[in-house]
C-alpha cells in the first residue's frame, strides 16, 4: 500500500539482536526534524538513544543499527553494535517494556505506544508488574533521550500513515503529524501472545 505523510518527518527505527535469539526486535518511533544537517543530527540522536535508553537494556540484547525513514523509504541506516547496560538474568523474550507516547490531543488515532525490549527477571515481579526502581530508572532515561534529541531539532511525533488515493478517488489529505509531549514508561510488562494452531 502506498502511503503518504509530511515531509521532514521521518519513522526512526532501533533495531536489536538477542544473544539467544534470531529474530530481532525493533523499537519505532516518529520525528519531525527541523535542523539544517539531517545526516550529522541523525547520528548525535543515535548516540543519545545508546546514551541513555540503552543503559536500562539488559546486555543479552544489542543495539545493531538505527534507521531513519521518509515517505520515499529508507534515506539512513547508521551501525551502533551497543550492548545494553544492565547485566542481569535474561527475562523470556516474548517480554518487553510498555513505553507510551503522550500527546495533547484525544481519540485512538492520536495516541501512540513502542516496545522496548531487554527485560531482566528482576525488573518484573510474578505478575509482570515492573519493579519501582525500574520504572524510575527508565524514565529518566527516556526523559533525557527526549531533552538530547530535541537539542539536535528532533521532536518526538505520531506521524499518521494514510494510504494513496485509489483511481478515481480524490487526493487524500497528508495529515500533519502529531507532537508527542512526553513518553510514559507502563507498570506493566508487555508480553507477546501467539495463538496456538489446532
Amino acid at each position: 500500500m502506498t502511503i503518504a505523510w509530511p515531509d521532514h518527518t521521518y519513522e526512526v527505527g532501533v533495531h536489536y539482536t538477542q544473544d539467544s535469539s534470531l529474530r530481532p526486535a525493533v523499537c519505532t518511533f516518529g520525528v519531525n526534524y527541523t535542523g539544517a544537517d539531517f545526516e550529522a543530527d541523525a547520528n548525535l540522536l543515535c548516540l543519545d538513544w545508546v546514551s541513555t535508553v540503552n543503559h536500562s537494556v539488559a546486555d543479552h540484547f544489542t543495539c545493531d543499527r538505527i534507521t531513519f525513514a521518509s515517505v520515499e523509504g529508507q534515506v539512513l541506516d547508521l551501525a551502533q553494535l551497543t550492548p545494553g547496560g544492565t547485566s542481569h538474568l535474561s527475562a523470556t523474550p516474548n517480554v518487553s517494556f510498555l513505553v507510551r507516547k503522550i500527546t495533547a490531543e484525544p481519540g485512538r488515532r492520536k495516541r501512540g505506544r513502542m516496545f522496548l525490549p531487554g527485560v531482566s527477571e528482576q525488573d518484573v515481579d510474578s505478575v509482570g508488574i515492573v519493579v519501582s526502581s525500574k520504572i524510575t530508572e527508565i524514565q529518566n532515561n527516556l526523559d533525557d533521550f527526549i531533552t538530547a534529541a530535541n537539542g539536535h531539532r528532533f521532536f518526538m511525533c505520531l506521524i499518521h500513515k494514510e494510504r494513496a488515493p485509489k483511481p478515481g478517488e480524490d487526493p487524500l489529505p497528508v495529515l500533519p503529524p502529531t507532537a508527542v509531549q512526553s513518553w510514559r514508561i507502563d507498570p506493566m510488562a508487555a508480553t507477546q501472545r501467539r495463538r496456538m494452531r489446532k
